[in-house]
């Protein structure tokens, strides 16, 4: 498939997300997609999770709330009228929703940003909300 993706005769604009469930195909994976792509060894993950949460009573129920279908989401959304505002600011403007981070314009993810971060034109605010239309600052 990254090979197929990357021989399209129109250049391919975005990023690619791919599921690796053998470790040693995952340089593979990386070498062919190049930056465009990052991979994600779910078999490696879910063996962790789970270590993790025999390892720590109540973290498979804080997974399963975060990474479920269930309850709350993540969302990120531009906000106009929040530029030049303080990330420490944002709690208080969002009483429905939980801001965690920023989705800079330049394309990086900042979780849990520095409170003194001010958003700039452009910045998407990342938030652990019921659903899309719960929330608005």
């Amino acid at each position: 498939t990254m090979l197929l993706l990357r021989t399209l005769a129109h250049k391919i604009q975005g990023h690619v997300v791919a599921e690796v469930r053998d470790i040693d195909n995952e340089p593979l994976v990386s070498m062919v997609g190049g930056s465009m792509v990052d991979t994600l060894v779910s078999h490696d993950m879910v063996g962790r999770l789970m270590l993790l949460s025999a390892r720590q009573p109540g973290l498979a129920k804080v997974y399963e709330a975060l990474l479920g279908f269930e309850g709350d989401e993540f969302y990120k959304e531009t906000w106009p009228e929040l530029e030049g505002i303080a990330f420490r600011e944002l709690q208080q403007r969002f009483p429905e929703a939980v801001p965690i981070g920023i989705y800079s314009s330049s394309g990086e993810v900042c979780l849990l940003p520095l409170p003194t971060y001010v958003l700039k034109e452009g910045d998407q605010v990342i938030v652990l909300a019921e659903d899309n239309d719960t929330y608005r600052p």
